[in-house]
């Protein structure tokens, strides 16, 4: 697998001083590059461990030749004023996260939006998991935060620092992993985590989809009543959110149901999901899709109160 250009620090133009997100590893800012044009730029601490950042690098040259990830442009390794940068630089998207979108500014899609966009999220994670015989990746680590939405709506995968490959023998069910970091947002985490014993499996992905799911159908955070340690023992003890409190979709219910099984070898596969999400898509004309897209774009605006242009 080829590796994405290196880019240089002179090659971009920051819109803004200020980072427009960041995590525990990294800061994003938005800029301008010559070829590309408008990009996020993501730059890591100085201190995170170089084999974390080459690892990321390898998993985002698998995912963007497969076209399950925000389309990444390339990396920075370089030193500026004294100081080494590593980062990533990646096609700005316009719309957000997934999580900015439903909580923070509380638009809610209509359903056949929200339906595509599962379906948008179930496909990248499809071809993930399925990248090749030999090296497939788990995300690890998949909620609304690290879904992004381009300027139709389109749902993409981003953040793979905690993504891992994992060998076919693996992916049917055997050892996968340990988890590196202990820093997985507890919520979209499946009941294993908290075993002891805890293996990483592609099932493992398939739970965090289901709360994703939940959460975007009945418009609402998942446990927002339960701290940290509440929310450990709801789920390990087989607790689940209120399923009867999204819409009337039996199909979509049953299949949310099955993906957030207790038991990780009961839940069905991404191609299982993404074919079943097929259905209620299927039903949906264009013009009914074009216009929920639209009603979401405008509610968004009106909440941004801006525009995204060149600086």
């Amino acid at each position: 697998m080829s590796d994405q250009p290196c880019i240089r620090l002179n090659e971009l133009k920051v819109a803004e001083r200020q980072p427009i997100g960041q995590g525990g590893f990294a800061k994003v800012y938005r800029a301008w590059h010559p070829t590309h044009h408008m990009v996020a730029v993501k730059i890591l601490n100085s201190n995170l461990d170089m084999r974390q950042f080459e690892s990321e690098r390898r998993i985002l040259n698998s995912a963007h030749a497969a076209n399950a990830c925000v389309p990444y442009y390339g990396y920075i390794s370089e030193n500026w004023r004294g100081l080494h940068y590593n980062g990533l630089m990646f096609k700005f998207m316009e719309c957000g996260s997934l999580y900015e979108l439903l909580y923070r500014h509380n638009v809610y899609p209509e359903n056949c939006l929200a339906f595509r966009m599962l379906y948008d999220i179930s496909e990248g994670m499809q071809k993930l998991h399925e990248i090749n015989r030999d090296n497939r990746v788990l995300h690890c680590d998949l909620k609304p935060g690290n879904i992004l939405l381009d300027s139709d709506l389109h749902a993409k995968l981003c953040d793979f620092g905690g993504s891992m490959f994992a060998t076919v023998t693996e992916c049917r069910g055997r050892v996968i992993k340990t988890d590196p970091t202990g820093t997985r947002t507890v919520h979209y985490c499946a009941p294993e985590f908290f075993q002891d014993n805890f293996r990483r499996t592609s099932k493992y992905d398939v739970y965090s989809f289901a709360i994703v799911a939940w959460g975007l159908l009945a418009r609402s955070l998942p446990y927002v009543d339960r701290t940290v340690d509440e929310v450990k023992l709801f789920v390990t003890g087989g607790g689940r959110p209120d399923i009867n409190s999204i819409m009337d979709n039996e199909c979509v219910k049953e299949l949310i149901q099955r993906c957030w099984d207790q038991s990780s070898s009961a839940r069905p596969d991404f191609r299982e999901i993404f074919g079943t999400l097929e259905q209620p898509l299927a039903a949906t004309e264009e013009r009914v899709m074009a216009n929920a897209v639209q009603h979401a774009k405008e509610a968004l605006m009106r909440k941004l109160n801006t525009s995204f242009q060149r600086p």
